[in-house]
C-alpha cells in the first residue's frame, strides 16, 4: 500500500523530490519505492529524464486505478471512524 501512495504522490507532484518533501522521506527512498513497484509489475510506469518525468501508457492506466483505490480506502476509514464516534443506544 505504501508503494501505491508514493507512486500517486510522485505523479501528483510531478516530481520525486516534491513527493519526498510531502511524505517526509529521502528522494532515494521515493525512487527506490517506485522502482520496486515497477519491478513487481514488470513495466515502467514513469519515463524519467533529468528535467521532468512523464507517465508511460501503463503508468497512466495504473495511476487512474490506484488513485480511485486510495480514495475509496480513505472514504472507508472515514466512514468507520464516524460510526465509531456516533453515540449508540
Amino acid at each position: 500500500m505504501r508503494e501505491l501512495a508514493i507512486f500517486v504522490a510522485v505523479v501528483e507532484g510531478r516530481s520525486f523530490s516534491r513527493a519526498a518533501e510531502r511524505l517526509g522521506q529521502a528522494n532515494s527512498a521515493i525512487s527506490r519505492s517506485v522502482k520496486k513497484l515497477e519491478m513487481k509489475l514488470g513495466v515502467n510506469l514513469i519515463n524519467r529524464t533529468t528535467r521532468q518525468l512523464s507517465l508511460t501508457e501503463e503508468g497512466e492506466r495504473y495511476f487512474r486505478r490506484v488513485q480511485i483505490i486510495l480514495q475509496e480506502m480513505a472514504a472507508a476509514e472515514t466512514e468507520i471512524l464516524e460510526t465509531r464516534n456516533t453515540p449508540r443506544g
